[in-house]
């Protein structure tokens, strides 16, 4: 059952270059179809701080495009901007559940040098592991500061919404991939196995690796789809497969910038490099299909090297919308293109969508 709301939650994706508005409505037979949508181009400050007034008149335009659209109901679910987000996987003594959360918290404070009262802490829960001869538990940490999303959560209940969440990209992407996997698997697909989850959005490579439906491997580089638009043209072109294609992007563009220096990166070594780490933490799984969430031109260039080098079979992003053909048919453009707002839209309390 999906609960009582025909309905989804309104998702509100806050994204490095636009802002998305995302509804869905379950159909008979199980099926999702599209309420509504709306979205207009939008960029956070670049390596700074953020903008509170901005935020506010974000807030006022969200306010205004769901009472001028076909949106029902006020609860929207919001994605926390990447730029807010702070990450690091650590390694605790063993501890019982109930003082998990207090080891968070003070772990954060100490690693990101930040206030657990002017921070939203939370934490993706990996589970014990080895390390040398003793166990451990793996967290991994992620951190955001208090004061613009209450800002951000004020403005939109002062326009006559309620926020019923705030989530992190790993957490609705990972929501994303297992509902849609869940809509349409494949005959032979093992549901259990770990799913390697790769975005490529305009500022960050999102890299994380779930189990069913949870997160328990993450990482963000500091490359995006425009690091990488100068690099795919020429090598659709000339058919180059390496994976770089000339690509020369940094990891760490504020640096690199002030010295006109850009570092060479290869995403096919990269998660290939993120495969192992995990193989060695958790021996004998191994993710055998990834979703790749990009640009379809980007996509279809680094997907023959990523199969290749990290020994995965690729989902490209126009395989998704296979296996949710109403929802596809009801949007009119690739289910990757808007793969964060419908994941966020995808938080569906009291039913098969909640996670």
């Amino acid at each position: 059952m999906l609960g009582q709301s025909r309905t989804s939650p309104i998702g509100v994706d806050l994204a490095d270059d636009r802002v998305q508005l995302t509804q869905l409505r379950r159909v008979s037979g199980g099926g999702l179809t599209l309420q509504a949508f709306g979205g207009w181009n939008w960029s956070m400050v670049p390596h700074g701080a953020v903008d509170l007034e901005d935020l506010r008149k974000q807030a006022e335009l969200i306010a205004e495009a769901i009472k001028k659209g076909r949106f029902v109901g006020r609860r929207v679910v919001v994605r926390v901007p990447d730029k807010l987000l702070m990450m690091k996987n650590v390694r605790v003594p063993p501890i019982p559940d109930e003082d998990l959360f207090e080891a968070a918290q003070w772990e954060a404070a100490e690693r990101f040098q930040i206030d657990p009262e002017q921070s939203v802490i939370r934490y993706y829960d990996v589970g014990e592991v080895t390390q040398g001869s003793e166990t451990k538990r793996e967290i991994i940490l992620m951190a955001a500061p208090t004061e613009p999303l209450l800002e951000l959560a004020r403005s939109l209940d002062g326009a006559g919404l309620d926020v019923a969440s705030f989530d992190p990209t790993p957490t609705l992407l990972t929501r994303f991939q297992h509902v849609i996997e869940k809509h349409g698997v494949s005959d032979g697909e093992d549901m259990s196995a770990p799913r390697l989850i790769i975005q490529v959005s305009p500022e960050h490579t999102w890299v994380f690796i779930s189990e069913n439906g949870q997160v328990v491997f993450l990482r963000r580089m500091e490359f995006g789809a425009k690091d990488f638009e100068e690099a795919v043209a020429p090598a659709i072109k000339s058919n180059q497969d390496d994976g770089t294609y000339g690509l020369r992007v940094s990891i760490d563009r504020v640096e690199a910038e002030k010295v006109g220096v850009k570092k060479r990166v290869d995403l096919a070594q990269e998660v290939a490099l993120c495969l192992r780490y995990y193989g060695v933490t958790f021996p004998g799984k191994r993710p055998e299909m990834a979703w790749l969430i990009a640009p379809e031109t980007i996509a279809r260039c680094v997907a023959p090297s990523l199969a290749e080098r990290a020994s995965v079979r690729v989902m490209l992003p126009h395989e998704f919308d296979v296996r949710l053909p109403q929802l596809f048919d009801a949007i009119g453009q690739p289910l990757a293109s808007m793969a964060s707002s419908i994941g966020l839209a995808m938080n569906w309390p009291g039913g098969r969508l909640a996670a």
